[in-house]
């Protein structure tokens, strides 16, 4: 394998677009079974502390030895003897609910960068190891000093298992190497079950001012007051230079900079907890809670990447130093990614870029890497043996440009592939879209994926259904009803909702209206029948494990809802494979005027391309996403011009035209398999693949419509 990320495809590729493309094909017979993987993490092995004494109250009692360091990682200053302890593993049995544990996230430092003099650094113990009853402990390979540390942040939380990678993946010498390749492709399962994740930093604030700082920005007292976190602007006499000295000082610290880290910060999320050293004489909790663990400040590194996203938001330029090195270390994806838009992508370019942009022992690991962020299903195999990694004949860019098709990401077509580095592909191709609910946006279009993909020389073939529109079927309320509603569906109205529904009751009643409406004209309508199951689950609220797809159907009836009060279209669809005389089956909201894009055709010819994939139904939901599709699609013709919709016909070639929400209902239909070419544009035809820009309000006509497609939120 070769690492050529800073390499466009044309420099790797000796300008053969025919080339990148075959060993794309190439890459993905190189698939890896996660199954294997999957059972060795319903087995993790943990460290048992139940036996470890309270180590926060164990220096008062006993004269164990303290040791700190000066600036150099030497030792200065001791007192007792330090005795030895022993920590079995166990390991968790196959068949248990899931045990409470705290997942280690670390990295080993020099000494000169090791946590200096005067900031409380503990060795309470020669720490040993002991992986079954009767072996002989060995001494521990995770350093003592750091051992100390998480003891206690587990204490704190009254946690008695402790999953450290160096110890829980069996890779001494002599150990099987199969242990270390399983659980690398695992590591979204170890950090996203932690119960609590921590992260070891060795920078440590010196000074009270810097810990002062740290709790106003962590507060957000920074800003003024009533600004909003997407147009904020700093308090009177707020020190900009100062907050950015100290971001820049913790993110100076050794784990930023690596892509293992990065992965475990990104998985754990709100359940990783940074530990940040601090000299002794500070006093921590006169502003913000930093806990309560002596020498630590415990920041939640969710809280403070958003802290710091929105305190590079606030500055004029966020391309200029240090807001772009901040970004680079720090940023929050789902703040970041509606820079000046409402709208959201996957988040699939902004993970790559970060793993792309940190340092690693292994190149071949940052395929995994992305793989475990992203929590994709696909996998490919980069174990030591694998064809992938031992020849030099495959590209790394090709390999996660690959693994991103693989998993069905959406993308746009882009003028000439050959002229850009993976990264910059993937930047100038993504997609983005309005979520129909403003509830967990960015989760939503993490979701929104081909189903089943395959990398062919033409382009992406996938499955899914085709829904045409009816021409003569208009969604709409009564006089009545639509004065009720634009009258009460207020911001007030959608924050009222009882606790754990989605729909307000405004959004309630317009939905029931709706069923009955489709009940009047077609007696025994599935879609109304679908609409009203999904309805009494929102207000019943009954344990919505059971029903994965049910918040998504939930969400674009609310979309729905929406649309009819500001005046967007909603029409009327069937299945494109049943005869003209059947009853609708999906209601879809017009990304702003259906002939708008994509041609002139008549409202008959509008199709619209879906799938859903639900690993529920195969009990696999807990290793595997589900996958939403709903697009504005044309017809291609031989030669890429677009074509009625006499030329529809499984395996045939569809334009994308943008994201559509709607409610629809496939049950009892055969997936039909499609080809999403990667040129749809006609042969002898410029391409006009411009990209919205984050800091630009230009756009192609092309893509408008993914902008503007129905009226949807998102988190």
């Amino acid at each position: 394998m070769i690492n050529d990320l800073n390499k466009t495809f044309g420099q790797i590729f000796s300008n053969d677009v025919t080339a990148l493309r075959k060993q794309l094909v190439d890459i993905q017979q190189h698939q890896a079974d996660r199954t294997e993987s999957v059972n060795w993490a319903r087995k993790l092995r943990f460290l048992d502390i139940s036996n470890v004494p309270d180590l926060a109250s164990l220096e008062e009692d006993r004269n164990i030895r303290s040791t700190t360091y000066d600036g150099q990682g030497r030792r200065v200053q001791t007192r007792g003897a330090r005795p030895k302890l022993t920590i079995p593993i166990i390991e968790e049995n196959e068949d248990d609910e899931g045990p409470d544990y705290l997942a280690v996230s670390w990295k080993w430092v020099d000494l000169a960068d090791r946590i200096p003099y005067g900031c409380g650094s503990r060795e309470s113990f020669r720490y040993y190891i002991q992986r079954r009853p009767g072996y002989k402990p060995h001494a521990s390979s995770f350093p003592d000093r750091y051992m100390d540390r998480v003891i206690l942040m587990a204490q704190n939380h009254n946690i008695t298992k402790i999953w450290i990678d160096t110890e829980c993946i069996f890779q001494r010498p002599g150990d099987d190497p199969r242990d270390k390749e399983l659980g690398v492709q695992v590591m979204d399962l170890v950090y996203e079950d932690a119960r609590l994740a921590v992260g070891l930093l060795t920078t440590p604030l010196m000074l009270q001012d810097e810990v002062d700082t740290l709790a106003r920005l962590m507060l957000g007292t920074i800003f003024a007051v009533g600004a909003r976190s997407d147009v904020d602007a700093f308090s009177p006499n707020v020190d900009v230079a100062k907050i950015q000295m100290l971001i820049l000082r913790i993110l100076s610290d050794p784990r930023w900079s690596r892509a293992w880290i990065f992965q475990e910060d990104h998985l754990a999320s709100y359940r990783m907890t940074l530990l940040i050293p601090h000299s002794a004489h500070i006093r921590t909790n006169r502003i913000y809670d930093f806990g309560n663990i002596r020498g630590e400040l415990q920041v939640n590194v969710a809280r403070f990447r958003s802290s710091v996203t929105r305190f590079c938001l606030a500055q004029p330029d966020i391309r200029r130093w240090p807001s772009n090195e901040i970004l680079r270390k720090a940023k929050r994806y789902k703040m970041f990614n509606t820079i000046s838009s409402e709208t959201y992508p996957t988040t699939t370019n902004s993970v790559l870029v970060d793993v792309c942009n940190r340092s690693i022992k292994e190149e071949h690991d940052r395929v995994a890497i992305l793989a475990n962020a992203l929590q994709f299903s696909s996998r490919l195999d980069t174990t030591t043996t694998s064809p992938l990694v031992c020849s030099n004949k495959y590209s790394l860019s090709a390999m996660l440009l690959a693994l991103i098709f693989m998993n069905g990401e959406i993308l746009h077509n882009c003028e000439d592939i050959l002229t850009h580095t993976v990264q910059s592909y993937i930047d100038l191709s993504e997609y983005r879209m309005r979520a129909p609910h403003p509830d967990e946006r960015q989760y939503f279009f993490d979701h929104c994926r081909f189903r089943s993909p395959t990398v062919t020389l033409q382009g992406i073939e996938t499955k899914g259904w085709i829904f045409a529109l009816l021409p003569d079927e208009c969604v709409r309320l009564g006089a009545r009803e639509t004065q009720l509603l634009r009258r009460t569906y207020t911001v007030e109205a959608l924050e009222e909702r009882e606790s754990g529904s989605i729909l307000n009751e405004v959004e309630q009643d317009t939905i029931e209206t709706l069923i009955s409406q489709l009940r009047r004209r077609w007696p025994g309508s599935q879609l109304a029948g679908l609409m009203q199951r999904t309805l009494d689950f929102d207000c019943d609220r009954p344990p919505r494990v059971a029903y994965p797809a049910m918040s998504n159907v939930i969400k674009m009836m609310a979309a729905v809802v929406r649309a009819l009060h500001d005046g967007h279209e909603v029409r009327l669809a069937r299945l494109h494979s049943r005869p003209h005389s059947s009853e609708p089956s999906a209601m879809f909201i017009s990304p702003g005027g259906w002939s708008d894009n994509a041609g002139s055709e008549p409202l008959g010819q509008v199709l619209i391309f879906t799938s859903w994939d639900d690993p529920q139904v195969l009990q696999q939901h807990r290793y595997f996403q589900e996958r939403l599709v709903s697009l504005r699609v044309s017809v291609l013709d031989p030669d890429g011009n677009t074509s009625n919709n006499s030329l529809l016909r499984e395996g045939c070639s569809l334009k994308k035209h943008g994201w559509v929400n709607g409610i629809w209902d496939a049950r009892g239909e055969r997936l039909g398999t499609y080809l999403f070419p990667f040129d749809d544009e006609p042969k002898g035809a410029s391409h006009r693949g411009t990209k919205r820009k984050r800091d630009t309000d230009s756009s192609d006509d092309d893509f408008e419509s993914d902008d503007d497609s129905a009226d949807n939120r998102h988190e």
